[in-house]
């Protein structure tokens, strides 16, 4: 599994979240799927068969700004989901997405192989790594 972090931003203009843009919004997923259950019911349809883990997500309403965090099978199966879902709010959005790692996996990454390094050099980025982690 990898973790993903998708970063996503709209303008005040285009905030899905008030006036006319979520009336718009809300009347093309009616007419989509019929009611707002029955597409969360289909979104959440989705993410199951793409493996998705949904972790959590911030907003930060002053920026127009949408952390969301995922667990995924791969970076791909997380852009397949993304397509697939075709999410009237991502139209309205510039989004990144980025591959993340826990401060464990990334120490790791960083280390170099640990067959080069000599024996007092292992005890001390084991008590390093101990330290930060």
């Amino acid at each position: 599994m990898v973790t993903v972090l998708s970063i996503s931003r709209h303008s005040p203009e285009n905030c899905p979240f008030h006036g006319e843009k979520l009336k718009e919004l809300g009347n093309e997923v009616i007419e989509k799927y019929g009611t707002l259950d029955k597409a969360v019911e289909e979104r959440n349809r989705i993410v199951e068969k793409h493996g998705i883990k949904e972790i959590g997500r911030w907003i930060v309403p002053s920026e127009h700004l949408i952390f969301e965090v995922t667990e995924a099978p791969s970076l791909e199966a997380y852009e397949e989901l993304l397509v697939e879902l075709q999410s009237p709010i991502l139209r309205l959005s510039t989004t990144q997405i980025k591959l993340a790692f826990n401060s464990k996996e990334a120490m790791r990454m960083m280390v170099p192989s640990a067959d080069r390094l000599s024996e007092s050099e292992k005890h001390l980025l084991q008590k390093i790594i101990e330290y930060f982690l």
